[in-house]
């Protein structure tokens, strides 16, 4: 019971520290409505910025909204099918709506824990398919090495695309804390104490964490045994392809981002997908705040209505209503015996 009371607080701290950000950047947007309305239409002005919000989603295309669904969805199947790929070399076969579910599932329980998804993600299918957990958890590292790969490439050809707009923003807002070095310097120095000492130790934690470390170099290791090195690459892309397309569709569903260009897109979207990077319940204030960043680029001030034409269908509908299915059909797909004679 006293689990449960410790999940229940924290599932509250999460939300309310997701709910907090949220409303900031509402604040913020409704600030900068309230003073536009008054410059362009006077103090007596009607600039309820609630109503705006309102009658603005209220216009969205609903076709556009669903074609960014479909395409939502189409990125987790192929995401599946990748991540199945990984499991060849380690001489698993698994089943395709374990990791589909396993995927949906983990993206329920990261609206509530932030990051916690994968790890659910991962206990998940470890159980169904009776595959070592180290195991699973190395095939998600090399799943987020190529996201994060993926993504840099991103970065890379919006600045290639819009270069003034992009290096005019990072002048403006970009900041450097040199503060930042030291997260990385001290998790670089604990890994090579970690190293230096792993085969002499006798201490269980120590034998433990190095028994993780070999799962996960077995699961990193695992592409490049891959037969299909090039199918699992197309994936990859295809994913991203998936990420942007589905941003991008979006503008076509409200009337003050029809006119932007698919390079405007994909600069919206490569804020977007950052924001989502950032730890909050399911990116709940950062994929708003940044999505309104990255429009303001182009002299959209609808940002935060424009993210949650996104965000609301993508969380509501598809993250927690697959993700209950997960939880129902999960159950039932468990494998027995199927894995046994492969550990």
């Amino acid at each position: 019971m006293s689990i449960f009371k410790n999940k229940v607080v924290q599932l509250i701290i999460f939300v309310g520290f997701g709910a907090l950000l949220l409303y900031l950047v509402y604040i913020n947007q409704r600030d900068l409505h309230v003073a536009n309305c008054i410059a362009q239409n006077g103090p007596d002005a009607d600039c309820n910025y609630l109503e705006k919000i309102k009658s603005d989603l209220l216009s969205a295309k609903i076709s556009w909204v669903i074609v960014s669904l479909v395409l939502f969805m189409l990125s987790n199947v192929i995401r599946a099918l990748r991540w199945n790929m990984l499991f060849k070399p380690l001489n698993y076969t698994v089943n395709f709506w374990n990791s589909f579910f396993a995927t949906m599932l983990g993206y329920m329980v990261n609206l509530g824990f932030p990051r916690a998804g994968e790890v659910a993600k991962i206990a998940a299918l470890a159980r169904n398919e009776n595959i070592p957990v180290e195991k699973v958890a190395g095939t998600i590292v090399v799943d987020r090495t190529m996201d994060v790969i993926c993504l840099l490439g991103m970065i890379l050809l919006g600045i290639s695309l819009e270069y003034d707009a992009i290096i005019n923003f990072v002048r403006e807002e970009g900041r450097f804390d040199v503060r930042l070095l030291y997260l990385l310097i001290i998790p670089i120095i604990g890994l090579a104490v970690f190293l230096k000492i792993r085969k002499t130790s006798k201490l269980g934690i120590v034998q433990k964490i190095n028994k993780l470390l070999i799962g996960f170099a077995d699961g990193i290791l695992s592409v490049f045994r891959m037969k299909n090195k090039w199918l699992f690459l197309l994936y990859s892309v295809l994913i991203w392809f998936c990420y942007y397309s589905m941003t991008y569709v979006i503008f076509f569903s409200f009337e003050p981002t029809q006119h932007l260009a698919p390079s405007a897109g994909l600069v919206v979207f490569v804020f977007g997908a950052l924001g989502m990077v950032i730890p909050s319940p399911g990116g709940a204030g950062t994929y708003h705040y940044l999505i309104a960043k990255g429009l303001e680029l182009y002299d959209v001030a609808e940002g935060f209505i424009v993210a949650n034409i996104i965000f609301i269908p993508i969380q509501v509908l598809c993250n927690i209503g697959f993700g209950i299915l997960a939880y129902i059909f999960l159950p039932m797909l468990k494998k027995k015996d199927d894995n046994e004679d492969s550990k």
